[in-house]
This record gives structure tokens, sequence and C-alpha cells, in this order.
């Protein structure tokens, strides 16, 4: 698949957003604060991934 000239635009623009998005959410954290949450966040979703597999759910 090759993007056309709109859809890196759009793929750059996501990038970029994605970064600041994160940078606004997470930048009071530490590195320590940080990796705990992505543990225990990561968790949940097993967890929850897990659920809906029981369920029949389609994950």
């Amino acid at each position: 698949m090759t993007l056309t000239p709109r859809g890196e635009t759009l793929v750059a623009q996501l990038k970029r957003d994605h970064k600041r998005l994160a940078r606004a959410l997470f930048a009071s954290m530490s590195r320590g604060e940080f990796e705990s949450f992505a543990q225990a966040l990561a968790g949940v979703i097993d967890r929850l991934r897990a659920h809906l597999s029981a369920a029949g759910a389609e994950v």
C-alpha cells in the first residue's frame, strides 16, 4: 500500500497530535510513575479482553 500525499499529511498530523496529547497527559509523571501506570493499565486491558472473550465478543 502506498499513501497518497494527503494520506501522508494525515499520518504526520496524527503522529504530531498523538505526541502532543501524550505530553499533556503524562508530562507531570516521573518515569517510575508512568511505568507503574502503564503496567496497571495493561493488566486492566488483559482482564477486559479475557472477559470479552469469555462472553463471546470479538476482541
